[in-house]
């Protein structure tokens, strides 16, 4: 294992860890009711977030692809149709 992967995989048990210790302490100073409010408002972000199917990424690409190739009108257009879509 990389020093890379190694702090990658630290990084993602510290973050593990702190879930599990910051759940009680947020219904301990929220209360049930607002915890469960926090907790639909950020799940509505997420499906929102993760909606996109990967369209900027492709979108991101395409751009790239489209500049490196000289077709600056190219990239502009999918730029602007995926600021459209978005």
């Amino acid at each position: 294992m990389s020093g890379l992967q190694l702090v990658q995989q630290r990084y993602c048990d510290l973050l593990s860890s702190a879930t599990i210790f910051f759940v009680p302490i947020l219904l301990i100073s929220w209360g049930i009711a607002v915890y469960g409010d926090w907790l639909v408002i950020m799940g509505f972000a997420m499906i929102a977030n993760l909606s996109n199917g990967g369209l900027v990424q492709a979108s991101v690409s395409e751009i790239i692809l489209r500049v490196s190739a000289g077709e600056r009108d190219e990239a502009n257009r999918v730029f602007s149709t995926r600021s459209c879509a978005l």
